[in-house]
């Protein structure tokens, strides 16, 4: 017996296009009416940022630099300079100071956010269209119920652009009868959805 997760899936497509009662991408088609469900859903994800290992040898470095100056001033104060104490000790001030701002300034994780287009069909599966574009999403899910409960909007060619987040309304037209046509038939190539 198949669980729902089985049943789920999660696609990332280029195209989604509606024409009359079908819904289209890819290579698959499925009929409008056997949608049981649409509807916006959301993930967000935490990506960790580790702080670099530099930052840390930087704090090391300063403290050390200022450790020796100051038991170099204490221990041998007569053979060194002043000026070359002043300066060892400033860049380990520096290097303390670079880290500290360093550690400051460090996100320790970024939150990214995916929305998805989740259809349900009449047989349970559920397909999870994903973007990074929430009014996308809502304007889609919008869309699609208008299609469902609406002959009329049957009538209207959408596609949804999920890689430039465009909704396409596009005129639809019937064709009635072909006399002496010019029409050449052949292959189709590619992804059916490119070719409806």
């Amino acid at each position: 017996m198949s669980n729902q997760h089985d049943k789920e899936s999660i696609l990332e497509v280029n195209v989604l296009k509606v024409r009359g009662n079908a819904l289209i991408f890819d290579n698959t088609i499925y009929q409008i009416s056997n949608i049981t469900s649409v509807q916006l859903s959301s993930s967000s994800k935490s990506h960790e940022n580790p702080l670099p290992e530099w930052v840390n040898l930087l704090w090391v470095l300063g403290v050390i630099i200022l450790f020796l100056v100051a038991l170099l001033v204490y221990k041998f104060k007569d053979l060194y300079n002043d000026y070359v104490m002043l300066m060892a000790g400033l860049i380990g001030i520096i290097l303390i100071l670079v880290s500290y701002l360093c550690h400051k300034s460090h996100v320790p994780y970024t939150k990214t956010f995916k929305y998805g287009l989740s259809i349900e069909l009449n047989s349970g599966k559920n397909q999870t269209f994903i973007s990074n574009n929430e009014l996308f999403i809502k304007d889609i899910v919008t869309s699609l119920y208008q299609v469902i409960s609406d002959d009329e909007s049957r009538k209207r060619a959408v596609t949804y652009n999920f890689k430039t987040t465009e909704v396409i309304q596009e005129n639809n037209f019937t064709i009635e009868s072909v006399n002496n046509s010019n029409f050449v038939g052949g292959n189709v190539d590619g992804d059916v959805v490119n070719n409806i």
